[in-house]
């Protein structure tokens, strides 16, 4: 799967992203393989970048599960 999304005025691309979980608009829940930093310093554009195994325990849950994320 290929991911884009708007940040700003820019757009950007990266291939692969795993487990996407759209919860509003064009900002998702997913895996991200391309860092280890969460919550030390900021890596997205707006979604929720998590390890590529939490993305995929959220990404089976079922619809209208309440996700906690802080």
């Amino acid at each position: 799967m290929q991911g884009g999304s708007r940040a700003s005025d820019s757009y950007y691309s990266i291939d692969d992203i795993r487990y996407v979980t759209y919860f509003y608009q064009d900002y998702a829940i997913h895996g991200s393989y391309w860092h280890a930093k969460y919550g030390i310093s900021p890596q997205s554009h707006g979604c929720v970048n998590s390890t590529v195994y939490d993305a995929g325990l959220v990404w089976r849950l079922p619809a209208g599960t309440v996700v906690d994320v802080f």
